[in-house]
């Protein structure tokens, strides 16, 4: 059950997955331990770490058990065959990838701002068109 699927392969892969969904168990855990502080269950300190300022409480115990029950699913879903494959193939796939160099990166984003700035003033010139057109037929401004 906590065994690696086929271990060394995808790694990175399984890394990117796991920092992400990390990230977001984080926050989330994060943001319900300050929700239920706001509406009064962290008045009891339970234990009081000294030196480090940590006050375990009720809200504390929560978000981190919470958080480690997402922890134990999300290393459980990733070594799930299905989605280990995936995730294999997924950095193979990406190796495979012929990346611009500077050169052509600057140049295709010179290309593409370039592009947007002109198209916002074209917009923008038959908005002031639109506008000059409807004051003239409906007589506002």
């Amino acid at each position: 059950m906590f065994e690696i699927y086929k271990r060394g392969q995808g790694k990175w892969a399984r890394y990117l997955a796991a920092g992400s969904v990390g990230a977001l168990a984080t926050y989330g855990c994060y943001s319900l331990y300050h929700y239920l502080k706001g509406i009064g269950l962290g008045k009891t300190v339970l234990v009081e770490v000294p030196g480090v300022d940590l006050n375990i409480d009720t809200p504390f115990i929560v978000a981190f058990g919470l958080f480690a029950a997402l922890a134990v699913t999300v290393y459980i879903l990733l070594n799930r065959p299905k989605i280990g494959d995936f995730l294999i193939e997924t950095e193979l796939e990406m190796k495979k990838i012929s990346w611009p160099g500077r050169s052509e990166l600057v140049g295709s984003s010179t290309i593409v701002i370039i592009t947007v700035i002109i198209l916002a003033l074209v917009i923008m010139v038959f908005d002031f068109g639109v506008q000059w057109f409807m004051r003239l037929v409906y007589g506002i401004g």
